[in-house]
């Protein structure tokens, strides 16, 4: 019985950084949550806080 590993072929010409990119859009610091704020909700930005809401409920 032998101990083979089954690998991928190795190739030079693909670039590992390449195989995805993020896009994060630039973001407006219009307003800030107090500190109080911020500690409840999770984040100083408001633009952010975005509380779950369970299916069917509204405020």
């Amino acid at each position: 019985m032998s101990n083979c590993v089954v690998c991928a072929p190795y190739d030079p010409l693909i670039h590992v950084d390449s195989l995805a990119r993020a896009y994060v859009p630039y973001q407006k610091i219009c307003t800030l949550f107090t500190l109080e704020e911020s500690l409840v909700n999770g984040t100083v930005f408001p633009e952010l806080y975005k509380p779950y809401m369970k299916e069917g409920c509204k405020k």
